[in-house]
């Protein structure tokens, strides 16, 4: 089925040793966080043979409409099918971003743990210490 709207928001992804990076922008809505996901699991699949990690910038993300929730509550339950151990959240301390974050994206299941971080150095230094990066 064709949407009628458009995307809002965006987003970068690339791969650095084991880990997937993210970085988001703008405020998201469901077609955008269809498109990442689809997006996300083609770019990742190299990784996906073992443990990896991914390191996601929220700083200039801006929220998501409520429809998002499930689409990403999908993607992470794939990911965790597919080996990712270790998800590292960067973002400044903000409640509103934490909630909608922690309804999203659970914080541990079987080996996967996600850890959030208020800077970048702190999230690279916990991933190299797993010997993602």
């Amino acid at each position: 089925m064709t949407s009628l709207f458009h995307q809002h928001g965006s987003y970068e992804l690339s791969v650095r040793n084991k880990v997937f990076i993210a970085t988001l922008h703008d405020s998201w809505n469901k077609e955008t966080a269809q498109a990442y996901s689809e997006e996300f699991k083609e770019a990742v699949q190299p990784l996906t043979s073992d443990s990896w990690g991914h390191l996601v910038f929220l700083d200039h993300w801006q929220l998501a409409t409520p429809d998002v929730i499930p689409v990403i509550e999908e993607l992470t339950q794939w990911c965790i099918s597919n080996n990712l151990t270790a998800a590292a959240q960067v973002y400044s301390p903000s409640e509103i971003k934490k909630h909608q974050l922690d309804a999203m994206v659970i914080e541990r299941l079987g080996d996967f743990q996600r850890c959030v971080f208020d800077n970048e150095q702190q999230a690279r230094e916990w991933l190299t210490k797993l010997s993602f990066l």
